[in-house]
């Protein structure tokens, strides 16, 4: 889909992309209201399915708790970091001297092994502890957010495609660590609550990120920033516990 955007914006401009792209959109309402089905009941929380489990009965009851905020701490360094390094992604490129189209073949490159990491990652969670897996993928991050800064524009698209593999890994992480705290039965509820901290840093990252850029004169020392802002996370998905895979 990058691809086919890149080729409107060259061939039409920006509006003529953005009308090509609603005929595109359009076949998939009809679809959506013939394939949606009706909202099936929760599913009874079972104490014996997760020693960590509790009966949560309020939203006020899980804002209150100790692992939704260590969750909070875990994940809105990622949305910051990853929404900041990938919608200032062709800036980035364009500044290491990439064409508009080769560009739009790395942002694809990124958005499929991140399609690929979603798989690999949610077999990770069902067979390993899930501050191990995370662990993994904050390394794995934070070396990509390092690697981008030194390698040559010769092996960007490696480069590139490694840093997606990490971050497509963040919605099984995000979904799989919220279930083993809250379980099936307020599993909605929690992740509706958190879902405001990492919209707001997701939407807040690319601004600062660009904002540092255009005051620094390059993303060197903001990657370096982002690359160290989101190790903690690893020490605090300690604290917060066990799961069901221990």
């Amino acid at each position: 889909m990058r691809i086919v955007v890149a080729i409107f914006l060259e061939s039409g401009g920006w509006r003529l992309a953005h009308q090509y792209l609603a005929l595109l959109v359009l076949p998939f309402i009809p679809a959506t209201w013939v394939l949606l089905t009706p909202r099936m009941p929760d599913v009874p929380l079972k104490p014996e399915d997760d020693k960590n489990q509790r009966a949560v009965v309020s939203a006020v009851e899980i804002v209150k708790s100790r692992s939704f905020w260590l969750l909070v701490l875990m994940f809105v360094p990622l949305y910051f970091s990853l929404a900041g390094f990938q919608y200032n992604l062709v800036p980035f490129l364009s500044d290491e001297d990439i064409s508009t189209s080769m560009a739009a073949l790395v942002v694809s490159a990124m958005a499929m092994t991140a399609m690929l990491s979603k798989l690999i990652f949610g077999w990770l969670m069902d067979r390993f502890a899930h501050r191990l897996v995370y662990g993994f993928a904050v390394l794995g991050m934070s070396t990509g957010f390092l690697l981008a800064i030194t390698a040559s524009s010769l092996f960007i698209f490696l480069v590139v495609a490694f840093m997606g593999f990490f971050a497509g890994s963040l919605l099984p992480l995000r979904g799989a660590v919220v279930l083993s705290q809250f379980g099936a039965a307020f599993y909605g509820r929690a992740v509706g609550l958190i879902t405001p901290f990492t919209m707001g840093a997701a939407s807040l990252g690319p601004l600062v990120v660009g904002f540092a850029r255009d005051h620094g004169g390059s993303y060197d020392l903001v990657f370096i920033a982002m690359a160290l802002l989101i190790l903690p996370g690893i020490l605090v998905s300690v604290l917060l516990g066990s799961d069901k895979t221990d």
